[in-house]
């Protein structure tokens, strides 16, 4: 195995679809930020049992034993991010829009000029 994680970007389109997340041998976690008309959301698959990703577990089951060890996987990787990201184009900010303890009120000003 090479690694225990990969992180998931999704920094182009509209502002809507941008989202992060990581993925484990088992498990796919998923965070949406965008707050403008929609709530922030996160998700949770077992891409073991669930391969088609049919059952959020963050949704169905909020406690899900899981779901903390994503999110602390998930933030490893945004800090990573924030540390490594290039100044050019727009990256550095996205450090902000992915944090999950900001609320979109906190990470609207952060949002690059061609999301708004």
């Amino acid at each position: 195995r090479v690694r225990d994680r990969l992180p998931l970007i999704q920094v182009w389109g509209t502002a809507g679809t941008l989202a992060m997340g990581v993925v484990t041998e088992q498990y796919k976690y998923i965070f949406w930020p965008y707050g403008e008309g929609m709530d922030p959301r996160e998700e949770l698959f077992d891409i073991q049992f669930d391969p088609y990703e049919m059952r959020n577990l963050a949704v169905m089951q909020e406690n899900h034993p899981a779901l903390q060890s994503m999110k602390s996987h998930y933030n490893e990787e945004l800090n990573r991010w924030k540390k490594n990201a290039v100044p050019h184009n727009d990256y550095k900010p996205f450090g902000t829009i992915f944090d999950l303890a900001l609320s979109w009120e906190e990470k609207k000003t952060a949002l690059p000029k061609q999301f708004e």
